[in-house]
């Protein structure tokens, strides 16, 4: 009798075999728990969800499941025993600032009166602080910065004051009084020019001050 000895990947675990058999070929989802000899088959066993994973049918022990996913990412695909862990990156104007979450988070929206203090990023949220009323405002709910407050000019005067919601309103001052009339009040940054009408005098009446004397 002449004996031989068993290939690579093959084994005969009793003496008086005719043939080695083939080691054992282990499952997507299972991985090798004990390598195979030439005297012991390969032993196989489940990989465990969450940690392990084997994809494929064949010998190798099951493969560590990615680590969590990163902030600025989230999990698009929960590892299973056949597959790893999918990571994807969060969309514009959302963001995940810890790790292992499974969405991201929509940036905060400033409200009116309210504008954008720092930035949103895939890892941060958006920060937003209160306009400074006189300095700038903001209209409408957003995610914008304060809007700066719109300044008269020398010949506009100031309507409407601004506030946090709203920008301060100008209009032109009259560059003069209508025919008949007389300034009774200059322009000034708050208000336009005030006009009164010439009072005419009357058969029987007299005229005791000039047009326009004691007046501005």
């Amino acid at each position: 009798r002449a004996c031989v000895l068993c290939a690579e990947g093959m084994f005969s675990a009793v003496a008086g075999q005719t043939a080695c058999a083939a080691w054992a070929t282990c499952l997507a989802g299972s991985g090798q728990q004990q390598s195979g000899s030439s005297t012991a088959d390969r032993t196989c066993g489940p990989c465990k969800a969450g940690l392990t994973y084997s994809a494929a049918v064949g010998g190798a022990m099951c493969s560590p499941v990615s680590p969590p996913c990163s902030p600025g990412k989230f999990t698009a695909t929960a590892a299973t025993p056949t597959s790893d862990r999918v990571c994807a990156a969060c969309a514009g104007g959302t963001f995940t600032a810890d790790a292992g979450l499974a969405a991201c988070s929509a940036w905060t929206t400033c409200l009116a009166g309210a504008g954008m203090a720092s930035p949103g990023s895939s890892t941060a949220d958006r920060h937003c602080a209160a306009c400074t009323v006189g300095s700038n405002y903001s209209a409408a709910n957003g995610g914008g910065a304060c809007t700066p407050v719109t300044t008269c000019s020398a010949t506009e005067y100031e309507y409407a004051a601004p506030t946090g919601i709203s920008d301060r309103g100008c209009n032109t001052h009259s560059a003069s009084c209508p025919t008949g009339h007389f300034t009774f009040a200059a322009p000034t940054g708050t208000s336009d020019r005030m006009c009164h009408a010439i009072a005419v005098c009357q058969a029987g009446e007299y005229e005791t001050a000039e047009i326009g004397r004691a007046h501005v």
